[in-house]
């Protein structure tokens, strides 16, 4: 280490010793060695230019070389220890093998009751099951199974997707009442705000009923917005798909108007013709949606998943025609819209596509995803 006087200090480079404050000094590395392992250069000042030769018997020579304009320091020789937990060292031990550990994994381990050897002994069994008779799994393949998002037929790539039925496994649903669908570039969604006898509000979007909210009010001045047709997207952008994220709307005079509380849930406490409903399991998430078309600086939120296919006659009557306003209602009571449609078509290596699924595409330069280019890591 090349150790220099802090500024300020008045310590000295001839008296530093272990119990030495270390707020007086700045110290530098110039080279280490570790577990007995050959001296070796490290980052910092000195990396470049520092020479090491270490012989077959463990002795090393060390040039360091000699760097302008530095104050004046001394050069010493300084020992540390460290040492880890076995919860650190596993986490360690995950966060090097796997994508990063969770808690779990980490408070799961077989730690034994023999310190680092079993640990250590405990990690090689698991890397030996990984090799041997753990399955293997793929991103693209994981990919493949949860793309989901909104089917905006004003969006290019609206033609090569296919639906996915709302009772399939990975199916997404969402709890916000406004979503992609409604606000695009292309052209905008009518909102009617109707007054209900007991003074809460309900909002129709293109004349189907979405959700009742208590308050339906200018989020400045708090004053309320009152009964009347509205616009969502086109000339007002500050939205986010998201629950009580920003939501903006269009006045009949053209002003562009944040609501008050934000994007609200799905919340209808009666039936209507216009709207089909159907009862769910509990839903797993929320987390991002694993793919979804972004344009402009909308903000897409949240989304919950179906982590198993459902089977039901409710799910047997299900058509296309009934995706976009379709209701799920899990055990809780709560209220989600449906809200995916993707279903990439079967490109596996039981049934591969040879282009990649071009022949999918409608018009040229539309490709979203082909084969990937031939590889060590994918030669079949």
């Amino acid at each position: 280490m090349r150790v220099t006087i802090a500024p300020n200090s008045n310590a000295s480079l001839d008296n530093i010793s272990r119990i030495s404050n270390l707020s007086d000094y700045n110290i530098v590395p110039v080279a280490r060695s570790y577990a007995g392992y050959d001296w070796e250069r490290v980052a910092g000042p000195y990396a470049q230019d520092l020479n090491s030769t270490c012989s077959s018997s463990g002795v090393c020579n060390l040039n360091i070389p000699v760097l302008s304009n530095l104050e004046y320091g001394k050069f010493y020789l300084m020992s540390f220890a460290h040492s880890l937990s076995d919860k650190a060292t596993v986490s360690r031990f995950f966060q090097q093998t796997t994508f990063g550990p969770t808690l779990d994994m980490i408070n799961s381990w077989n730690y034994g009751t023999n310190g680092t050897n079993t640990t250590m002994n405990a990690m090689a069994s698991w890397v030996e099951s990984q090799i041997g008779t753990t399955p293997i799994t793929y991103h693209r393949e994981y990919f493949r199974a949860r793309v989901d998002g909104p089917q905006n037929q004003n969006l290019p790539s609206a033609k090569i997707y296919g639906p996915r039925h709302p009772c399939d496994e990975n199916s997404s649903w969402t709890r916000m009442a406004f979503r992609e669908e409604d606000f695009n570039i292309f052209k905008y969604s009518t909102i009617t705000a109707t007054e209900r006898s007991d003074g809460t509000m309900l909002l129709s979007v293109n004349g189907v009923p979405r959700t009742v909210v208590d308050s339906w009010q200018n989020h400045l001045n708090g004053k309320n917005l009152g009964p009347g047709t509205f616009r969502l997207g086109k000339w007002c952008w500050d939205t986010e798909f998201r629950l009580y994220g920003r939501l903006s709307i269009t006045t009949a005079n053209g002003s562009c108007i944040r609501v008050k509380d934000g994007n609200p849930p799905i919340n209808l406490p009666f039936s209507s013709n216009l709207v089909e409903m159907i009862d769910l399991p509990a839903l797993s998430g929320p987390t991002q949606n694993v793919f979804i078309d972004k344009f402009y600086n909308c903000l897409s939120g949240e989304v919950y998943y179906l982590s198993s296919g459902i089977s039901s006659s409710q799910c047997n009557d299900l058509g296309p025609s009934k995706y976009n306003h379709l209701i799920g209602i899990t055990p809780d009571r709560k209220q989600y819209i449906y809200n995916g449609y993707v279903k990439v078509n079967e490109n596996s290596l039981e049934n591969p596509k040879s282009d990649g699924g071009g022949d999918f595409i409608v018009t040229p330069g539309e490709e979203r995803c082909a084969n990937p280019a031939m590889s060590f890591t994918n030669s079949e």
